[in-house]
């Protein structure tokens, strides 16, 4: 009886980690820093929170206290960000992801 539960603890520890491995553990929610790229983001932080959502945040020189918020879907590597524009027309921003850095365009975000 005891080797029987013992099995089962072990199998229940392998499918846990596997099922996080495949999620990738944290997964890409949380706070990412401005790296490199288009000036007018380098004091601004762009957060990934759960259930699709982000914020992009902070103070700008030019453009004052910036709060942008929209929504955000993975696929493989490739993170897309969703936000209503100007004029009220949905403008949407690809980038990729790999190992704790989003690079949209030729902007750069290292996570926190």
């Amino acid at each position: 009886m005891r080797r029987w539960a013992m099995a089962t603890m072990a199998c229940v520890i392998l499918i846990t980690v596997m099922l996080l491995a495949a999620c990738g553990g944290g997964g890409i929610q949380g706070d990412y820093s401005y790296v490199s790229g288009e000036e007018t983001m380098k004091n601004l932080t762009l957060s990934l929170q759960d259930g699709g959502k982000f914020v992009l945040s902070g103070d700008d020189e030019t453009m004052g206290n910036v709060s942008i918020q929209g929504t955000y879907t993975v696929k493989g590597n490739t993170v897309t960000l969703k936000m209503m524009g100007n004029g009220g027309a949905e403008e949407s921003e690809p980038g990729t992801y790999k190992d704790g850095t989003l690079t949209f365009d030729e902007v750069v975000w290292q996570k926190k």
